[in-house]
């Protein structure tokens, strides 16, 4: 066989692999493997198919292989650390990718998948100088400016990241992702916008229906800063209705989740906490756009504390465990929330803890901002209960808007029908309320409109309940320098303002469906 029939197979694998076609791709490389067994590349394409499909024991076998071939191959070493960051090791993930040297890197897609990594252990310098890299190799590519643009914006270069979105733009004027960023680095003014450019762009429609969805919410983001308010919102919900249909998605299986989790872990339950003494986590919850990482960015504005990110061990180490404990076969989310009552919390809590080590580093205490550990929040009490649990709460309408305003891509799935968020809301609700009556002073609530109105007793009551020295910086948080990894990255950066507070309002009558349901349901709004 020729060497061009064999990068012919090589190239019709990743085209596969990048389609997620992944029946043809595992075929080409069955060839691969047979054909070409003592060729790394052969290998590497199985473990980037294994990787895509999330096959992870098929993608170990790969690694194996090329293991063996070339242990020190910069691709090996990456697609390595990339595989055990994909399988929840990421300290092990970490310590492969510092033995990768970025001059060794010739090609701009390893720079990018070097830069990548760094970006997901949250080491954006490293990650910039990656992506610099990438696009010195490859100035025409968009995707490397969108790149360097995600991590300008992170560690708070937002001049920086504007210029990267633009020379994307300037390269690809659908470049939906950097469209997207842009409008959302910088408040728009009535005089200086991209209004004009983005409704051509989202008029003009796409088959990518994501790409189309992320230009409609970038449009209606715009909109509403230039106080076009009927006309946002035409465009947003344009913008959540055409990404609703990119997914399936049980809402109700959603509710009843919810809902099952406040039925069995009653008051005794939660009783039966493990005894471990280990005080250094925060967690700080709340549902998306409620404010929690304003929270953080207060906590964390001294050297001691550090941000960890939004982590998701927790969820992951809960789920493994009860499938340790259930060795039987399928059952419902409803049965896996009584099964999880089974499980060795304390072993969780000590899992919980060595798999945050890269995260925290050498800081006395750590926050996890990640919002769905707010459902969590008993289980949490079980497994640490010296942990710091913060729960941030928002008027309930501003909540909703907010949330139903923001583009999150593969997760809050319920965030685009005001029908599917009004019903998550009102469970989610119940839920947070039975935490609070059930667990008491063990949480510490924070409610956003307090903050804004009564700033210095807000913060620092909080730093009393974490335990934390206080300093006059905890009220200067805007000056925060460490990176923030959210949606509200640029807002984090900012002293407190209040123009959020009531932004339902302008959106009353488009919100009047939300709004009966919500009160159907008894929740306060007034």
């Amino acid at each position: 066989m020729s060497d061009n029939h064999q990068q012919s197979l090589l190239s019709q694998a990743r085209t596969c692999i990048n389609a997620r076609n992944f029946d043809t791709a595992s075929a080409i490389c069955r060839q691969l493997f047979e054909q070409w067994p003592t060729q790394v590349s052969s290998w590497t394409t199985g473990l980037r198919l294994g990787l895509e499909a999330k096959n992870f024991e098929y993608a170990h076998q790969c690694l194996h292989k090329a293991i063996n071939l070339q242990s020190r191959s910069t691709e090996v070493l990456l697609l390595q650390s990339r595989l055990l960051l994909d399988t929840n090791q990421s300290t092990r993930s970490y310590q492969v990718l510092k033995d990768i040297s970025l001059d060794s890197i010739k090609t701009s897609e390893l720079s990018s998948e070097l830069g990548a990594l760094y970006y997901r252990h949250k080491k954006f310098k490293e990650a910039k100088k990656a992506y610099q890299q990438s696009i010195t190799l490859d100035e025409g590519s968009a995707d490397g400016y969108y790149s360097l643009a995600s991590v300008e914006q992170y560690l708070g270069n937002f001049d920086a990241a504007l210029k990267r979105c633009e020379q994307a733009i300037a390269i690809k004027p659908d470049h939906f992702e950097s469209q997207f960023l842009r409008s959302n680095l910088k408040k728009q003014t009535a005089s200086v916008n991209n209004t004009m450019q983005l409704k051509v762009l989202a008029e003009r429609g796409s088959p990518d229906q994501v790409g189309h969805s992320m230009l409609c919410f970038a449009l209606a983001k715009e909109l509403e800063d230039i106080r076009n308010y009927s006309e946002s919102f035409y465009w947003r919900k344009k913008a959540g209705d055409c990404y609703r249909t990119t997914f399936s998605f049980d809402c109700n299986d959603e509710v009843n989740f919810l809902n099952q989790i406040k039925k069995v872990y009653s008051k005794n339950i939660l009783e039966n906490i493990s005894s471990n003494k280990n005080n250094e986590a925060i967690f700080v919850l709340g549902l998306p756009r409620t404010g929690s990482t304003l929270i953080e960015r207060i906590i964390t504005s001294q050297d001691t504390v550090k941000s960890a990110g939004e982590l998701t061990y927790f969820p992951n180490l809960l789920s493994n465990a009860i499938g340790e404990a259930h060795q039987g076969g399928p059952v419902t989310r409803q049965e896996l929330v009584k099964l999880s009552t089974q499980v060795a919390f304390e072993k969780i809590g000590a899992q919980y803890l060595d798999h945050t080590l890269a995260e925290r580093q050498a800081s006395q205490r750590f926050v996890d901002k990640f919002p769905q550990n707010s459902i969590y929040t008993g289980l949490i009490h079980m497994a640490l209960p010296k942990a710091k649990i913060v729960l941030v709460e928002r008027h309930p309408l501003d909540a909703c808007y907010a949330i139903y305003k923001q583009m999150f891509t593969d997760i809050y799935q319920y965030s685009y029908k005001l029908d599917e968020l009004a019903d998550y809301y009102i469970a989610y609700y119940q839920l947070m309320e039975h935490w609070k009556e059930t667990l008491g002073d063990v949480i510490h609530v924070v409610s956003y409109d307090n903050l804004i109105s009564d700033s210095e007793n807000v913060i620092e009551k909080l730093i009393n309940y974490c335990e934390l020295d206080w300093s006059e910086q905890y009220l200067d948080f805007q000056n925060n320098k460490q990176a923030s990894t959210t949606a509200s990255a640029v807002q984090v950066r900012q002293k407190l303002y209040s123009s959020s507070v009531g932004m339902w309002r302008n959106y009353h009558h488009e919100l009047a469906p939300l709004i009966e349901r919500l009160k159907n349901a008894h929740i306060p709004i007034d």
